[in-house]
């Protein structure tokens, strides 16, 4: 691997896992269009057989706990991104972090709508922290 690709690769690892310290520090947590697929998905198990329910349940189960990690989960993504795991890194931030850029406009947008821009300006730092966490993605992938 060239050393430029190390170094975007620290670059974006590092810029993730500093979006992530704005996500925690900030104490908010935005659930995400991932969650509510994911509610979705394990309300309307009915139509599956008892093994395969339990197995899909089982999953989503572990998924609900990284999203819940929020911006644990976007550190430790970062973590995976500097140790050159970065399709690993990428699903934990995706998963912490309201699953990337379309993730982030839906969400973003949803809460200027039902909770009002005052409501964006109060949690900043929440929203800063996912940026910097796409953005660092965004460096690391296309290094």
């Amino acid at each position: 691997m060239s050393g430029n690709i190390r170094l975007n690769r620290k670059l974006g690892g590092s810029i993730t896992i500093l979006g992530g310290l704005l996500i925690v520090s900030s104490g908010f947590i935005e659930r995400g269009l991932t969650y509510k697929i994911i509610d979705y998905v394990s309300q309307n198990t009915s139509y599956l057989t008892a093994s395969t329910k339990i197995l899909v349940e089982i999953i989503l189960s572990v998924l609900s706990l990284i999203i819940g990690l929020g911006g644990f989960a976007v550190i430790i993504g970062g973590f995976l991104i500097l140790e050159q795991h970065v399709l690993l890194g990428r699903v934990f931030v995706g998963l912490g972090g309201s699953a990337g850029v379309f993730g982030f406009i839906i969400t973003f947008g949803y809460s200027l709508v039902t909770s009002g821009f005052s409501s964006i300006l109060t949690h900043a730092f929440y929203w800063v922290g996912i940026l910097l966490a796409i953005i660092g993605v965004w460096i690391a992938r296309h290094s």
